[in-house]
């Protein structure tokens, strides 16, 4: 009994020992009564109910962070605050060292609440991001110790000139994504020590700004996105602790400088659309992660050295005017790899097999000769292979089954013989398939058409036989089926109410009645059934499918008399003797063109970027949604020789729309493209 006793007393003694000391400390960590005041006026008048404030010791609000008994941090991010009051009010919280009012809705020029905050001896970080501040940039007086400053995403304007001259602690200066112009400001406060400056997407003009030299310990400089012209000076190079670089997005041009190689903290170099010219510097990458010069006019040989330091991730040299065979020693820690569009020549190098971390491979548009290298079925992280618009030949290797990753296939437009390996049905991940505009034989392996997020399927173009596999009934994420040219015939399956974007089963050798399964289709926008040996009378059903812009049925035998469909359906139907014009009446007649059938497919960006945007969302990675954002070239596949399809279609909001604005399309387009974004986050 003395033994639970003993026990008993023992956990007492220590609970009135913690008790002593918790109760001392939790009140200890009141802030001052005028914080407590201030803080407790500013929650009152933030109607969000999402700022968690229950507590009666605000140093254990949300977003609140104290020091010792001082407030020194307030995060009020995200909280629909619209009051530049509430601003006054957070600097009479004189122990403040960082204040984070990002994403909300204030307004107007933020003068007066500078001027109340520039009287804080200790604020060090003060953020008023993605808000809607406009005019000029007020003139910043006080602020001794400030460090990090970010007015990013607002509609600030004019030009910069003397306001940050008081800062005298400056490290991290973000203006981007307003709209200030003039030349680049180089008065940035007057401590050397500045470390990042963002200020893309701007409006500033001129040259690159040597003066941001005085700045040596710049290591993130970002001047994407405006209209800086001439080109790079040589003494760029001399920003030895300079570890971003992004030029992208401007009218810069020459040369690259050689000096840039010097750059020995230079971890990424973007300078993606521009007018650089001339041949690419060796010895550019031996320090760099990642390099973007896509969308420039350089020329000449890619150097030897450029795709082998260990260190290289990503290499974007698409749409240049490059030329020569892709340089055979490759860094083995490569990620991504895009030379798409230039005039390169030669095969495909086998060492890229040693890449097993590749995930992205983009060689479209070149003259590249040979056969897919056995090797790359090594690369078994690959998303993206994009070997389309080529001179590639031979069959399709069945190691490529081994790819299993692999999100988007596109080999369409080489030379490529033999059947359709079966091994492509194990992509079990594939959203979009382009073997088209090939040499391909055989049958249409069904496993093809069960894969589960598959959304482009395009074999047009091809010498396929036998019939439609029936299990493209239950692919419910297809969204354009492309089979046209080809000699396939038989009984048209049912096909998956999901599609939208077209069904081309044109220039084959179906027979007998349209199938009444095609009613079920009513988000499709375009049906091309022409240039087969369909007969009977043209199903009133098809006037039912409210989306459908274009319908194509001409050189086919059908008879009757067409029926009238809405205004803003485009009927294509001559070459059918016996098919009779709808009777003419008072209302406005569909658009009934005749035009002679021909045999290729063009399409727009705008269609295959939404389809890019729809499968990313699909797969829920951001890494497949921008793959997929430049795939093709028109709207619709329609064959070469068609003729002319402008003003067919416009965007009207977001909308592929039909030229008179009667009919949308279901896709928001615009939605789509903004969705997408560089998915390796570089």
């Amino acid at each position: 009994m003395s033994r639970y006793a003993h026990m008993a007393f023992s956990f007492s003694f220590f609970f009135i020992i913690f008790i002593s000391f918790i109760i001392p400390l939790a009140f200890s960590q009141l802030p001052p009564q005028n914080q407590i005041d201030i803080i407790k006026t500013i929650s009152k008048n933030i109607s969000s109910s999402s700022w968690k404030t229950a507590n009666q010791n605000p140093c254990f609000w949300e977003g609140v962070t104290c020091t010792g008994n001082s407030i020194t941090g307030i995060s009020l991010s995200k909280l629909g605050i619209s009051s530049t009051g509430i601003l006054t009010d957070l600097c009479k919280i004189d122990s403040l060292q960082s204040v984070d009012v990002s994403n909300n809705q204030i307004s107007g020029n933020p003068d007066g609440f500078l001027n109340d905050c520039g009287k804080l001896t200790g604020l060090k970080v003060l953020n008023i991001s993605m808000n809607r501040l406009t005019g000029p940039l007020p003139t910043f007086s006080g602020f001794p110790v400030l460090e990090s400053l970010d007015l990013s995403y607002n509609s600030l304007s004019g030009v910069i000139d003397f306001q940050l001259d008081g800062l005298v602690s400056l490290k991290n200066l973000d203006l981007s994504k307003n709209s200030f112009g003039g030349s680049v400001p180089t008065r940035l406060g007057k401590n050397p020590g500045l470390q990042k400056l963002q200020l893309s997407n701007n409006k500033f003009s001129g040259p690159f700004p040597e003066k941001l030299l005085n700045y040596p310990n710049l290591t993130l400089l970002d001047l994407s996105v405006n209209k800086l012209s001439g080109s790079i000076p040589t003494t760029l190079g001399n920003f030895t602790n300079l570890q971003t670089l992004i030029l992208s997005s401007n009218n810069l041009d020459g040369e690259i400088p050689q000096s840039l190689s010097r750059m020995t903290n230079l971890s990424r170099f973007s300078a993606n659309l521009n007018r650089f010219n001339g041949a690419i510097p060796p010895g550019l990458t031996q320090y760099l992660n990642i390099l973007d010069l896509s969308y420039n006019s350089l020329a000449g040989l890619i150097p030897v050295d450029l795709l082998s330091p260990p260190n290289l991730q990503s290499v974007d040299l698409m749409k240049n005017l490059l030329e020569g065979e892709i340089p055979t020693n490759i860094s083995s820690n490569l990620l991504r790899l895009r030379l798409s569009e230039n005039s390169l020549n030669g095969s495909i190098p086998s060492s890229i097999g040693k890449l097993q971390g590749l995930t992205y491979l983009e060689l479209e548009g070149n003259k590249l000769t040979g056969s897919i290298p056995l090797e790359l079925e090594n690369c078994v992280k690959l998303t993206l292979l994009n070997l389309a618009s080529n001179w590639l030949q031979g069959p399709l290797p069945k190691g490529l089954g081994k790819l299993l990753q692999l999100v988007v296939l596109k080999l369409s437009g080489n030379q490529f013989t033999g059947e359709i390996p079966p091994e492509i049905s194990q992509f079990t991940n594939l959203s979009t398939i382009d073997l088209s505009r090939n040499f391909l034989t055989g049958n249409i392996p069904s496993g093809i058409t069960s894969l589960g997020w598959l959304s482009i399927l395009n074999l047009g173009c091809n010498n396929l036989n036998g019939s439609i596999p029936a299990s493209i009934s239950g692919s419910f994420s297809l969204l354009e089926i492309q089979l046209g040219r080809n000699m396939l015939g038989g009984d048209i399956p049912r096909m998956p109410s999901s599609l939208q974007i077209a069904l081309n089963l044109s220039n084959n050798h179906f027979s007998g009645p349209i199938p009444s399964t095609l009613s079920s289709l009513t988000s499709l926008e375009v049906l091309d059934l022409s240039n087969n040996q369909f007969t009977g009378e043209v199903p009133t059903f098809l006037v039912q499918l409210g989306s459908l812009n274009r319908l194509l049925l001409s050189n086919n035998n059908l008879s009757g008399t067409l029926p009238r469909f809405h205004t803003w359906t485009t009927v294509e139907s001559d070459g059918n003797s016996d098919l009779k014009a709808p009777t003419p009446n008072p209302s406005p007649s569909p658009t009934i063109v005749s035009r002679i059938p021909s045999p290729r497919w063009k399409i727009n960006p705008i269609i295959l970027v939404a389809i890019a945007a729809v499968v990313g969302v699909a797969i829920h990675t951001v890494v497949v949604a921008a793959i997929v954002l430049k795939v093709s070239r028109r709207p619709y596949r329609v064959d070469k020789n068609r003729g002319s399809e402008e003003n067919l279609h416009q965007l009207n909001d977001g909308h592929l729309s039909t030229a008179d604005r009667i009919h949308r399309s279901n896709i928001n387009f615009r939605k789509a493209i903004k969705s997408v974004y560089d998915p390796l986050m570089f």
